[in-house]
């Protein structure tokens, strides 16, 4: 007997559906396997090793947010993978990684329901379609005609796919209400098994769930699944929530095999300590090698953290242009400091707009005094919405600036505006740095731009290990991401005419070779704000995440990702999960402990999160 799986994926943007069914191929490998859950949401999957409660268990990023998601074997190996299907072209993939396609081709209209399954029992899943009440399913994942046509249900039924009776071969159903209608041949006929399950609203699903070899239904409720162990009618055998149910997230399930591994055991458990209280927002902060702790408040203060005593420094802020998200910003110590004592700032300056400012600070810790007034001037500032603003020093010595867009559509896009861009500058001069992609550039705005098509950075970190730089954005109403930079990249945000925040975050309609996000939030922004990599052997598992703070949903979350800049895992530290409201920056200080600071508005807080 060959054991198969299946599995079903509603798109609920067009009532499209996939369905698939992984592969016979390594029966013997297979037995006693069960299918397992996941989610795909916007462009990211997230896969479950067991039928229960609990995170994910591996989280990748393949397609674009908007592209339907289809599961199967598409190559006999008995692990079922990943695809997806844009416009009439199926992309898939055959491991459960980010990367690109390993199979491309195109099959059927855009607007068609997709359905895979294994149609002649050779243990390789391929795609098919559904158009109105017929099925036209493909035995070969390649353009062609269809091999297999035929009618069953009505236009409106959502389409199912499984091997029903344990025979090695997919055949197809349909739902309808809350009854499934499933025939044991790909013939058209009557139901040869019909019954009632769940109700009208819920997601059907489907796969081997005890791993007899045989597939049965299940149905998604929320963020439920409900799962029957048998094609009958009666209460759920297995019930168990994952993910968040969002209208975005749609269920995939299937046989994802070895090439998943447990969350590691070697996770540090964690130590947190408050440094200091008594703060108001305070945006940006950095550790001085001695250990001294500067800290910017966006209200005008710049304090030192020495001895555990917090002390203002006499500082002129008479220029400081305070409104909404802008005042005194970004603070980045220079990495000489140790030697020549400076800092820089990034804040609102009267006109309005905003500088960045280079200072000194006396040995004793007292007194901040401006040397370079400003080093770079011109940011864009309107209503002190979208101010930015993020200093970073990347591995060359060379300052980043993350800039907002002022809520100005049309500057993010506009070469010779400093506003919706990253910005890399000689910390000497103000000057773009050598080798900026547009350095050859007359304009000296544009000599200044790394990348550009950003909406509002809040965070910038660079990798230890190879120097990549990443951004961390606030989305407008969807959409927070985290961004790989690319010199010259374009990463796709054009919120014209006018400020229309309708538009995508990357916008691939209008720029097709836009840099996409390597992490995006999806349907529901969670504000993400500063980050800073995590870089030390006692962190254990966590060495070499990205800890990036978060305001709306007051968590530390920990992104892994690989050289490539794609993510593999995605951890939120329990310790930091709503535990002191919102968080806005993280750094991580000489000692190797992450430095976060909260920004409530009021007794605001710098705690230190250090593995034990």
């Amino acid at each position: 007997m060959r054991f198969r799986t299946a599995l079903l994926v509603v798109a609920l943007v067009g009532a499209i559906l996939n369905v698939a069914s992984p592969s016979a191929a390594q029966d013997t490998a297979s037995v006693g396997s069960p299918d397992l859950p996941g989610v795909y949401r916007g462009d990211l999957a997230l896969l479950r090793n067991s039928n229960t409660s609990g995170p994910a268990d591996a989280l990748f990023n393949y397609g674009d947010p908007g592209d339907v998601p289809l599961v199967g074997d598409w190559n006999g190996d008995g692990i079922d993978t990943l695809g997806i299907r844009r416009g009439n072209a199926f992309y898939l993939r055959n491991s459960n990684t980010g990367g690109p396609a390993d199979l491309t081709f195109a099959y059927g209209r855009s607007g068609d329901s997709v359905v895979t399954g294994d149609w002649n029992g050779d243990g390789i899943d391929t795609v098919g379609i559904r158009r109105g009440n017929a099925y036209f399913l493909r035995n070969s994942n390649t353009t062609g005609p269809a091999d297999v046509v035929i009618g069953y249900g009505n236009a409106t039924d959502t389409p199912v796919v499984g091997d029903w009776n344990g025979n090695g071969q997919d055949t197809f159903g349909v739902r309808r209400g809350n009854a499934f209608y499933l025939r044991n041949t790909l013939s058209t006929g009557v139901a040869d098994i019909f019954l009632g399950y769940g109700t009208a609203g819920d997601t059907p699903v489907v796969g081997d769930w005890n791993g007899n070899g045989q597939d049965t239904f299940g149905v998604r409720r929320g963020n439920s699944y409900l799962l029957r162990n048998t094609n009958t009618s009666g209460p759920a055998d297995v019930s168990f929530a994952f993910g968040n149910g969002g209208v975005d997230e749609l269920p995939i399930t299937g046989r994802w095999g070895p090439v998943l591994s447990p969350s590691p055991t070697s996770d540090p458990l964690v130590r947190v300590s408050v440094l200091a209280t008594g703060l108001s927002i305070p945006w940006g902060l950095d550790i001085a090698p001695d250990g001294v702790i500067v800290v910017a408040e966006r209200t005008g203060t710049i304090s030192a953290v020495v001895g555990g005593v917090r002390r203002a420094l006499v500082a002129d802020m008479s220029d400081l242009f305070r409104s909404g998200e802008t005042g005194l910003m970004g603070l980045e110590l220079d990495p000489g400091f140790a030697t020549n004592r400076r800092f820089y700032t990034c804040q609102g300056h009267v006109g309005p707009q905003i500088q960045v400012i280079a200072w000194t600070v006396d040995p004793a810790w007292t007194t901040a005094t401006r040397v370079a007034d400003p080093l770079v001037a011109g940011l864009p500032a309107s209503t002190g919405r979208h101010g930015g603003c993020r200093l970073e020093f990347d591995q060359s010595g060379q300052l980043l600036i993350g800039t907002g867009d002022a809520a100005v559509g049309s500057l993010p896009q506009n070469l010779a505006s400093l506003g919706g861009k990253v910005l890399r500058v000689d910390p000497s001069t103000g000057q773009g740095s050598v080798g900026n992609p547009f350095a050859g550039s007359a304009d000296a705005n544009t000599r200044r731009i790394l990348t550009f098509g950003h909406r509002n950075v809040q965070g910038l970190a660079i990798r230890p290990n190879d120097g990549q730089p990443f951004s961390i954005e606030h989305g407008s109403f969807r959409d927070d991401e985290i961004n790989l930079l690319v010199p010259g990249g374009n990463y796709g945000w054009s919120p014209v005419p006018g400020y229309n925040e309708s538009v995508p975050m990357t916008d691939f309609s209008r720029f097709p070779d836009a840099v996409g996000a390597v992490w995006s939030s999806g349907p529901t922004t969670l504000a993400t704000s500063g980050g800073a990599f995590i870089d030390g052997e006692e962190w254990g598992a966590w060495n070499g995440a990205l800890a990036v703070a978060s305001l709306k949903n007051s968590t530390l979350r920990l992104f892994f990702f690989d050289g490539a800049g794609r993510l593999t895992r995605q951890v939120v530290v329990a310790e930091l999960d709503g535990t002191f409201g919102r968080l806005r920056s993280v750094e991580l200080g000489p000692d190797r402990a992450l430095y976060v600071t909260t920004s409530n508005g009021s007794n605001d807080k710098i705690i230190r999160v250090s593995p034990t």
